[in-house]
């Protein structure tokens, strides 16, 4: 496989381990050293974090049918993704954090070679109609996710402190045990609620540009 090769990323993910709370997959060996980790926090709230070691660099077709908000925390490394039915595009930032709604999404993801650590949080449509305010920006979210193939950018800044250590928390949190899953489920709340407070005040921007 040679560094140009263009690739379908689910056809190569290979899973390792799975139950009824987490999934882990790995990429071809050849590529480098991986492991991507998925957990169910509860029906409406995913967590995934991504450990990479790759020796090339990779372009990947992706697509998803999730219906959401999605938090992602960058940590180290180069990678872009770009849309194909939108002008959606983001790329990482270390120690940033990239928030994004997505509804039926098809794009690219290009990874460089090296080290690359993120943890995506993704929070369902369902979670926001059910917990969010009913203000006009909760209202104009919910707009934006019902129309077919939706992609864009909420927010990109630098992580906050506070933030940045749950997440980091999150990344490094090794075990599976059912009191373990019940911190989880509340350090990942209080991550998804120090992310979004600020984007429901009224006195706040609703989308960013950057």
């Amino acid at each position: 496989m040679s560094q140009n090769d263009h690739y379908r990323f689910q056809k190569f993910l290979y899973e390792q381990n799975c139950n009824q709370h987490t999934k882990t997959s790995t990429l071809p060996d050849e590529w480098g050293h991986s492991q991507m980790t998925e957990m169910k926090i509860d029906e409406n709230i995913f967590v995934m974090k991504n450990d990479l070691h790759l020796n090339q660099n990779i372009k990947a077709d992706t697509d998803s049918t999730i219906n959401g908000l999605f938090l992602t925390f960058y940590f180290q490394g180069d990678m872009e993704y770009q849309s194909v039915v939108s002008d959606y595009k983001v790329k990482s930032k270390n120690n940033f954090t990239n928030m994004s709604i997505f509804n039926q999404e098809v794009g690219t993801d290009s990874l460089s070679s090296g080290v690359l650590k993120s943890l995506n949080i993704v929070i369902k449509k369902e979670f926001l109609t059910q917990n969010f305010p009913k203000t006009y920006q909760h209202q104009a979210l919910l707009e934006l996710l019902n129309q077919q193939h939706c992609a864009k950018n909420l927010k990109n800044k630098q992580t906050g402190i506070e933030a940045a250590f749950i997440a980091k928390e999150l990344y490094q949190y090794q075990r599976d045990g059912h009191f373990e899953r019940i911190l989880m489920h509340a350090k990942v709340l209080e991550l998804i609620y120090l992310e979004l407070q600020t984007m429901f005040d009224y006195n706040a921007p609703f989308f960013s540009d950057q």
